[in-house]
């Protein structure tokens, strides 16, 4: 058994090649995970799954999760969700959960856009990260495969303003880890 538990935690810190997970994007094709924030000016971002076709070959039909560190509501800005489905309950920056009544298939199901805009340079600031993560109310972070089989996933982050390495999976299961971080959990 410790051998599988040592084989499991190799993988989430070495990174499952082509592992579907939930994130943001600043494009349709989920390439792109920052933005430069233009006051006045609305800017879509694209919240969905990146689908490994393996993992799920026949499509998914919900999600949930929240997104950390959210637009700021204070005035400054303004955002305006726009799901993919009829089918939503709660709130992004809480806990969002959101199914189809068919499988939605493709290397990227687009969850929502988000259509937002400030009204003040400093609403978002520099290097402001959102990251997709386990909700607050099911603590689940989660994409439901065709049978209604839940799985475990990972989620992505995004940057507006980004002055740092903006990485997609920043803080996630793709980081490296040296052999002797791995003993350390055991």
């Amino acid at each position: 058994m410790k051998k599988a538990t040592i084989f499991f935690a190799l993988l989430l810190f070495a990174g499952v090649a082509n592992a579907s997970y939930i994130g943001m994007f600043a494009d349709a094709d989920a390439t792109v995970c920052n933005l430069d924030y233009v006051p006045f000016a609305p800017q879509t971002t694209y919240v969905g799954v990146v689908v490994d076709p393996t993992e799920f070959p026949n499509g998914i039909v919900a999600a949930e999760f929240k997104i950390d560190n959210y637009f700021p509501n204070n005035g400054l800005g303004m955002v305006t969700v726009t799901a993919t489905s009829q089918v939503v309950i709660g709130a992004m920056d809480t806990d969002y959960s959101i199914a189809w009544s068919t499988p939605q298939t493709g290397a990227f199901v687009t969850i929502a856009t988000l259509t937002s805009v400030g009204f003040n340079a400093a609403w978002l600031g520099t290097d402001h990260v959102m990251t997709i993560m386990a909700g607050d109310d099911c603590a689940c972070l989660v994409i439901v495969d065709d049978a209604f089989i839940q799985h475990g996933t990972v989620g992505g982050s995004f940057t507006f303003n980004c002055t740092i390495d903006c990485d997609c999976l920043e803080g996630t299961a793709t980081e490296d880890a040296s052999w002797s971080a791995v003993k350390a959990l055991f």
